[in-house]
């Protein structure tokens, strides 16, 4: 597929040297967001999942082909952070750091905590870092010491303390960390710890009868659908199955075609929205379509079709039409309203993380039809 060998370039030789260059907070950590001239934006706290997202994404940049030495000092870098500066007491990460200094909100969010999980995993496996192999390792367990419920198939406490209103997203996200600290390390928990949540998710968020995934349980009112989040899942669904050695489930099935009810006929995906179509969040954000060009990967895989790789194509080119365009070449307009028109003055790092994971799959697909016997039936 040529399409991925523009994005892989794209990513190492022009994303990657402009974070490496603009995207370090002078204070002592990764930076928040950029202003749209390329400097610091002088926020006051950053998010902890920021910091782990930005160590991960050094990591897979490296295994796209950047600057292998570079990549590895930012990402070690990057774990230096996250152990020093936003880890609580008790071995769990808080929510937001003061960069430079330490934990200005302990709140132990499952969210944040999977990405630290998954930053240490990639780094791991990416360099072998022995910083990222024991604080995942203490990570992981103490993930099942404190946040896991008294009933294993409840999946895990999205907060400390626990909220009665559950949460798919964070659940999401551990399940990713779970399937990558298994990947790095061959820790076999972590592979059935991803198992047990992708089953709660399914037995207590989505809808069988319409193929529809709720943010929260119970849904609440109005109910809230975010289609990137079952593009997303759609994606990881089909890792679990590699990674365990089961075939796709229903689950995974029924998510891509809900996923691809509610956006076949629009051209505008919007962040949030009700049963009905209406938006309740009226962004386009980057990451819906990068995990929607996941999903399409993981369907391609699943089942190789000239119709599936059309759609990776007409992904990867919206993607740049639409996001990867900004007036700085390496940075992302992050957020467009309906009629197209750019919604944000600044530019958040944390999308890197969707991006370079994009492009990672695309990579990873594209060896994968050159080395085995696939039908390569992309017009790419």
């Amino acid at each position: 597929m040529m399409v991925s060998r523009v994005f892989t370039d794209w990513v190492t030789d022009c994303s990657v040297p402009f974070w490496l260059q603009h995207g370090f907070d002078p204070r002592g950590a990764f930076a928040e967001r950029l202003t749209l001239d390329g400097e610091v934006d002088p926020v006051k706290t950053s998010r902890v999942r920021l910091q782990a997202r930005q160590t991960f994404s050094f990591a897979v940049a490296a295994e796209l082909g950047a600057d292998r030495k570079a990549c590895a000092k930012a990402a070690s870098f990057g774990v230096g952070v996250l152990t020093s500066q936003c880890q609580r007491a008790d071995g769990l990460y808080g929510r937001e750091i003061y960069p430079g200094i330490g934990l200005s909100d302990q709140t132990p969010e499952l969210y944040d905590n999977a990405f630290a999980l998954l930053a240490f995993a990639t780094v791991y496996r990416v360099f072998k870092l022995k910083a990222a192999l024991n604080a995942g390792r203490s990570l992981s367990a103490r993930l099942d010491q404190a946040l896991s419920r008294p009933d294993p198939t409840l999946g895990y406490k999205e907060r400390l303390p626990a909220p009665g209103v559950r949460e798919q997203n964070p659940q999401m996200h551990l399940c990713e960390a779970s399937l990558a600290w298994y990947e790095a390390t061959g820790d076999v928990a972590s592979l059935e710890r991803a198992v047990r949540v992708a089953g709660y998710v399914e037995r207590h968020f989505f809808d069988r009868r319409e193929n529809r995934l709720w943010e929260l349980s119970p849904p609440g009112i109005p109910p809230r659908l975010e289609v990137g989040h079952m593009y997303e899942w759609t994606w990881l669904l089909e890792r679990l199955s590699r990674l365990s050695y089961r075939a796709p489930g229903a689950l995974f099935r029924r998510m891509y075609a809900g996923a691809m009810a509610m956006t076949d006929e629009t051209d505008f995906l919007p962040v949030a929205q009700v049963p009905s179509g209406e938006p309740i969040d009226p962004r386009q954000r980057t990451w819906i379509i990068t995990e929607l060009i996941k999903a399409h990967i993981a369907a391609y895989r699943h089942a190789p079709s000239q119709q599936i790789a059309k759609r990776i194509l007409f992904g990867v080119e919206r993607l740049f039409e639409e996001h990867l365009c900004a007036d700085l070449i390496g940075g992302w307009v992050d957020e467009r309203g309906q009629n197209g028109q750019a919604l944000t003055s600044t530019m958040t790092a944390a999308t890197g993380y969707h991006v370079y994971l994009a492009c990672h799959e695309l990579s990873d697909l594209t060896a994968a039809l050159r080395q085995q016997d696939w039908p390569d039936q992309s017009a790419a």
